[in-house]
């Protein structure tokens, strides 16, 4: 009896301690979210080594609103579309500021592509776990070929 109420404790604790850990793991802070985007920007070279600061200062502010926002809304579970679209908004005239034209056209037409891909991967995300977030399937020929041999 002693050892099985030893085991309920132990198995109890260990998954509170995994709930926690997974809770902090997965929320990301502002500032490394600004710096990823940032990060992301420069590697596509969407802005230049002389705007990553700018770009990074505009990124925190963004975040910080965001994830505010997305407190905010999940404590009253209203909907938060339009109060994203004006942030997004706000974001891209600040952007406009340190971006040039063109910088400017390349990171709208990248948000764009990477719209379509979410949308896509949502659509497919219903069709099983083969779909991968590029759309190639993976499991498919191979099972296809691995019945052939059997």
């Amino acid at each position: 009896m002693k050892t099985l109420m030893i085991a309920i404790m132990l198995t109890a604790m260990a998954t509170a301690g995994f709930a926690q850990t997974k809770d902090k793991s997965m929320k990301m802070d502002h500032e490394k979210a600004a710096k990823m985007r940032t990060e992301k920007m420069l590697e596509q070279g969407l802005i230049n080594e002389d705007q990553k600061e700018a770009v990074y200062a505009i990124h925190v502010d963004d975040a910080k609103k965001r994830m505010a926002l997305r407190e905010e809304q999940r404590a009253t579970m209203a909907p938060f579309k339009e109060e994203h679209k004006a942030i997004r908004s706000e974001t891209d005239d600040r952007l406009s500021d340190v971006l040039s034209a063109e910088q400017m056209k390349n990171l709208q037409e990248h948000r764009k592509a990477k719209q379509k891909e979410k949308k896509d991967f949502r659509k497919h995300s219903n069709e099983g776990p083969h779909k991968l977030h590029n759309g190639h399937q993976k499991g498919a020929q191979e099972g296809i070929r691995m019945n052939e041999n059997e």
